[in-house]
């Protein structure tokens, strides 16, 4: 009777082998937990197939060989590119294709480009920061509220579970790699002390309020530690500027490097104000461009330093 394992080496062999056969099917490769060699009896094969001839730039197919469930993206070549291409902060992609292995490929600079997917480059590891940074802002302020304001415990501790999550991937980022599924148990890694307060013990302890401000406290000290580098492209736009800039300005600015929700770059903007690291003004501006009535929108500036 054949492994766990020979049974879904079997079924990819099989479908790999058709594949390439296929005059317009350029490459297949292989991610997600076959790829991380993390199989168990209820696994899917996650596959990407790269192709020339398809009028859909990428779509998704779900083929079976032996009833196992092969997950296929479709890319054509110039998509598969363009999606590795975009803006930096904003790309799941890199994730996806972390650990990628090619079961064939008949363009050796394809092979080339993808085996460059692995490493990190700054203005993609900036991008990044400055993405999650902005989420971990947003969701400890939101947990903040919730203990703080409203006394309620478990909406704060399901709060503190996803600022833990987008923690633990600053973390895997700041050793300069690529955050994938597990991310928790990467950060523990580096950060054994923190991650271990923010997971094991956060999920087995008591709910009381002490240990959710302690957690609080912790991730508060790790944000402010790192937020230079968290935030470093907003400070970089803003060192440009002879003068203040409007929140929508510089917002413009931002989503050339990666994209954030508008309410929640605010959040991160306020957080840099609070901690005396930018100064905040009052610009006026019309409501829209045709309206008479002036109002104040926020605006800000940063003299640099440490």
């Amino acid at each position: 009777m054949k492994s766990v394992k020979e049974r879904y080496q079997s079924a990819l062999d099989e479908f790999v082998s058709q594949a390439k056969v296929d005059r317009y099917v350029i490459a297949a490769i292989v991610v997600g937990s076959y790829a991380q060699d993390a199989l168990w009896e209820k696994s899917d094969i996650d596959l990407v197939l790269i192709v020339d001839d398809t009028k859909k730039p990428l779509h998704f197919e779900c083929y079976t060989v032996d009833d196992i469930q092969i997950n296929t993206w479709i890319y054509t070549r110039q998509h598969f590119k363009h999606a590795y291409e975009a803006i930096p902060g904003s790309n799941n992609f890199l994730s996806f294709l972390t650990n990628a292995n090619f079961l064939f490929c008949k363009d050796s600079t394809l092979e080339t480009y993808v085996n460059e997917m692995n490493v990190l480059e700054e203005e993609q590891k900036s991008g990044l920061l400055l993405n999650q940074g902005t989420l971990a802002v947003a969701h400890y302020v939101k947990s903040q509220k919730y203990i703080i304001a409203q006394k309620d415990m478990y909406s704060c501790f399901v709060e503190l579970l996803r600022l833990a999550d987008i923690l633990a991937r600053i973390e895997i980022l700041l050793h300069d790699q690529i955050p994938q599924k597990d991310v928790m148990n990467d950060a523990l890694q580096w950060n054994f002390e923190l991650f271990h307060q923010l997971s094991i013990s956060m999920i087995n302890e008591p709910k009381t309020e002490k240990l959710l401000l302690d957690i609080l406290k912790s991730s508060f000290q790790y944000i402010k530690l790192h937020e230079r580098q968290l935030f470093q492209p907003i400070l970089e736009i803003l060192s440009e500027l002879s003068a203040e800039a409007s929140l929508s300005y510089i917002y413009e600015q931002i989503l050339g490097v990666c994209y954030i929700e508008k309410d929640l770059f605010v959040e991160a903007m306020e957080w840099l104000v609070n901690e005396g690291i930018i100064e905040k003004y009052a610009a006026s501006v019309r409501i829209t461009t045709n309206s008479k009535i002036m109002v104040n929108e926020a605006a800000y500036s940063y003299e640099g330093g440490a």
